[in-house]
């Protein structure tokens, strides 16, 4: 986690994202519990991997048992390929994040467009995590036109998230009240030819691949941060100094959900292409 106002794709956690092995996928826990992933895929399907403990939690990270499970296709005609791009905003820009307005100082680590585009028979799709914390859904059609055009492929079989990253441009207009430098628009124009460009290098690189699912667990990191009352009423945690001393507390409003889900393709020597992982942060 980088400081507080230098870009980071890691700045908090990421929901939903593509890893092109590469790069690591995420700090702390969620690096170890994809690493046991990884080690555990390494000889499908009978491996039983020593237990993992995680620094970051009392629990231990296993691929056996009843902790996690975890099956892999032998022979697949399924096909992969992975590309990412920089899309990180220049010096200066407003960032997202904070209740206050703050603006990037530097780069701790780039800010990606990672895509996935998988192929079986004529079929195709293409997967996009954007390193944001949001995306208007009408600057996310225009990427989603930008890569149709380039790369033939059907624009409904193109799909992206953004991560959530909490350390990353404004992408939207209305986000703080007036006086707050808006989304940098010249960025923003520049967003769908970068997006095309990374399903297109994807695409392009595509080979014959096996996948593997899998699940772990990673606690102490996501977290509910609502509080429930009895008058009905949830808080977020920051606001708690504003709540009616006269109405008791209780609990969380919802349960924090422990579990990294993975999709993880290897190419024929058995070496990974990508993964694509999910983690629920907040």
């Amino acid at each position: 986690v980088g400081k507080a106002d230098d870009y980071s794709s890691s700045g908090w956690l990421w929901t939903t994202n593509v890893n092109i092995l590469r790069r690591q996928p995420a700090p702390g826990c969620l690096l170890n519990s994809i690493r046991c992933i990884r080690h555990a895929m390494e000889d499908f399907p009978m491996r039983k991997p020593e237990a993992k403990t995680n620094k970051h939690s009392s629990t231990h990270t296993t691929l056996n048992g009843k902790k996690s499970a975890a099956k892999a296709t032998r022979k697949s005609q399924l096909s992969a390929g992975a590309a990412e791009i920089d899309i990180t905003p220049p010096i200066g820009t407003a960032m997202v994040g904070a209740l206050e307005p703050r603006y990037s100082t530097g780069i701790d680590d780039p800010l990606l467009a990672k895509a996935l585009v998988l192929q079986s028979g004529k079929n195709r799709l293409a997967i996009v995590a954007l390193d944001l914390a949001t995306l208007p859904r009408q600057w996310g059609d225009k990427c989603v036109r930008a890569a149709a055009r380039k790369t033939g492929m059907a624009p409904d079989n193109i799909v992206w998230c953004a991560t959530h990253t909490h350390t990353g441009p404004i992408a939207e207009p209305e986000v703080y009240a007036d006086g707050v430098k808006p989304a940098d628009l010249a960025w923003l124009k520049r967003l769908p030819a970068q997006f095309a460009e990374a399903v297109a290098q994807a695409l392009a690189r595509r080979k014959s691949v096996t996948v593997s699912r899998c699940r772990t667990f990673c606690t102490g990191v996501a977290t509910s941060r609502r509080i429930h009352f009895k008058n009905g009423h949830d808080l977020n945690t920051w606001n708690l100094d504003n709540v009616d001393e006269s109405v008791q507390s209780l609990g969380y409003a919802s349960h924090a959900d422990p579990e990294v889900g993975a999709l993880c393709f290897d190419d024929a020597a058995g070496k990974p292409v990508a993964s694509l992982w999910t983690f629920a942060c907040h």
